[in-house]
């Protein structure tokens, strides 16, 4: 008895246009940090919550 073969070659043959375009397309921008109250002026991105107490590696 052969074991049963893997379903590779099915994921293979699936286009890529299929994929969730969530993944292709970047996150909606919120709202500017003037309407955002959590947002102080330590935020430099403009972001706030848990954005702001995270390290600024991106600065």
């Amino acid at each position: 008895l052969r074991p049963p073969r893997p379903r590779r070659p099915l994921r293979l043959l699936r286009p890529p246009r299929l994929r969730p375009p969530r993944l292709l397309r970047p996150r909606p921008r919120r709202p500017p940090r003037a309407s955002r109250p959590d947002a102080g002026p330590s935020a430099f991105d403009g972001g706030g919550g848990a954005i702001k107490s995270a390290p600024a590696v991106h600065l």
